[in-house]
């Protein structure tokens, strides 16, 4: 059975341009949405959205995330929402975009979703042991894993930014049947990675340049497709 799934992230909302970041539009982010959410109902018609952080730039602008949920509302597929290192804490966050449960079944496949990873040392985030409640039952379903910040040992990913703990959380996911690793939180995104113990890709930032979005199939557990989205950006002129 086949799953294809649309995966959108890193819209920073802010009320100014980023002037440090001149290729970050995060200023039209709501615009961003709307097209975005367009494209995936008219061309992309996926089975599920994810949606994978970072909605705003910083964690006290909740007030922006307020103003941005309803950008969301017009998608035609269920969505999962997770919120990243830039969002307000979960408690917060979960006030204006809809809660996911643990995990999602769905086409023969299982999202395991895991929204309340931490910050920690440096550019490492970390998960809780208890968190893995989130694979739920171990019955050979396949596990796609969502999380923001992307898990992968040193030398297998591009970002400097994964988990202090990642081969503990590794060993534990593929005890749990997680076939492959969804996140975000690196602006440039990066494709489907295979040479590793637990395949992974990254999803890129939807307002910052070249502004894109992915959808990729799942068939029988194996990714079959993958494709990048670039925005038509003649709202920013």
């Amino acid at each position: 059975m086949k799953l294809k799934i649309a995966a959108i992230s890193d819209m920073h909302y802010t009320p100014e341009p980023k002037v440090q970041v001149p290729k970050r539009h995060g200023d039209y982010a709501p615009a961003f949405v709307d097209a975005a959410v367009q494209m995936i109902n008219d061309d992309v018609r996926p089975d599920i959205l994810l949606v994978a952080g970072d909605i705003v730039d910083m964690p006290e602008q909740e007030a922006l995330l307020a103003e941005i949920a309803p950008h969301f509302s017009n998608i035609a597929c269920p969505m999962v929402v997770i919120p990243g290192n830039h969002d307000p804490a979960p408690e917060i966050f979960y006030k204006y975009m809809p809660e996911p449960p643990p995990f999602i079944d769905i086409n023969g496949h299982r999202i395991a979703v895991f929204p309340n990873d931490s910050g920690a040392n440096g550019y490492k985030a970390s998960r809780r042991p208890e968190e893995s409640y989130r694979f739920g039952p171990n019955d050979g379903t396949p596990v796609l894993m969502l999380q923001h910040v992307p898990i992968a040992l040193d030398g297998e990913t591009s970002s400097i930014h994964t988990y202090e703990n990642a081969e503990g959380i590794i060993d534990d996911a593929l005890s749990h049947n997680a076939v492959f690793s969804i996140a975000a939180h690196f602006h440039g995104g990066a494709a489907p990675y295979f040479r590793c113990r637990l395949p992974h890709l990254m999803i890129p930032s939807l307002t910052e340049e070249p502004c894109s979005f992915v959808s990729f199939t799942f068939e029988n557990r194996r990714l079959v497709q993958y494709t990048i989205h670039y925005m038509d950006k003649e709202f920013l002129k």
